[in-house]
């Protein structure tokens, strides 16, 4: 039987703390000596991971994940999730019963466990943990609003139901991903699918719910995303490994997605 973990407690050992309107913050450092059982956590949480291998059940991420993943688990979510490599830390964003139900009167809320690798919810709640370990009188309404804010973007990526997608699609968005910094026009794409191009964009938006320019915009941004919080290469570099034509393009795509400029999230990114 699953141990339930009541409001705001996760297995492991606090560092620190902060409550606002509705969230707790609780940066928790793993307890090597333990043994992590399956449990069941009461309350709907985000888990950021700050340093360790992290084995998760959360779709859309690798099962072990590593530092500035994010993850959400809904309320009532069971599970044995804990650190591969002991003794790493994360930080805890929980969301009370009551919060939630009026955030779900305007939203609603994936109903599974998901995780997120790159973009605009890692760099979330990266300053999140920034304004927890630089916390004043202000921290709890800052904090608040960003917490507010990863729900909105979790919101945005509930899955949504639709007829099984053709196979030759599959074959389009392996070359997407394989080719994306500097990727062949619709047309050519369309010509190996062997489908016309009509078909292939509105296919494509039908099924990835926008055009093939905005999904390969993110990847990019993805990549990029990757190399900021990885390397310490610079930026116009970065900006042309993820196949933008000069850094003024990367720099104002990289903010439109993400909400700060890329230095800005190098910056914050350093902190975890």
């Amino acid at each position: 039987m699953a141990a339930i973990l009541p409001s705001g407690s996760f297995l492991g050992m606090l560092q620190r703390k902060v409550d606002a309107e509705g969230f707790s913050f609780r940066e928790v450092v793993d307890r090597s000596e333990e043994e992590i059982p399956r449990h069941t956590h009461e309350e709907a949480h985000f888990i950021f991971v700050l340093q360790g291998s992290y084995i998760t059940s959360a779709r859309e991420v690798e099962p072990v994940c590593s530092s500035r993943t994010l993850l959400f688990n809904p309320a009532g979510t069971t599970h044995r999730d804990r650190f591969q490599t002991r003794g790493g830390r994360f930080l805890a964003i929980s969301v009370t019963p009551e919060r939630l139900r009026l955030v779900q009167e305007q939203i609603s809320l994936i109903d599974h466990p998901v995780g997120f690798c790159q973009g605009r919810m890692p760099w979330l709640a990266a300053r999140l943990y920034r304004e927890l370990r630089a916390r004043d009188r202000l921290s709890p309404l800052v904090m608040e609003g960003i917490a507010l804010e990863l729900l909105g973007q979790t919101a945005r990526q509930k899955l949504r139901p639709g007829r099984r997608p053709p196979r030759w699609l599959r074959t389009v968005q392996e070359l997407i991903h394989d080719r994306f910094p500097s990727l062949p026009g619709v047309a050519e794409i369309a010509r190996t699918a062997g489908v016309h191009p009509v078909y292939l964009a509105r296919a494509f938006r039908e099924h990835h719910g926008m055009t093939i320019g905005e999904y390969v915009r993110k990847l990019r941004v993805e990549h990029a995303c990757r190399l900021i919080s990885t390397t310490g290469a610079p930026l116009s570099e970065i900006a042309l490994a993820a196949g933008f034509c000069d850094q003024s393009h990367f720099s104002r795509t990289f903010k439109r997605m993400t909400g700060s400029s890329p230095a800005e999230y190098r910056r914050v990114g350093r902190l975890v």
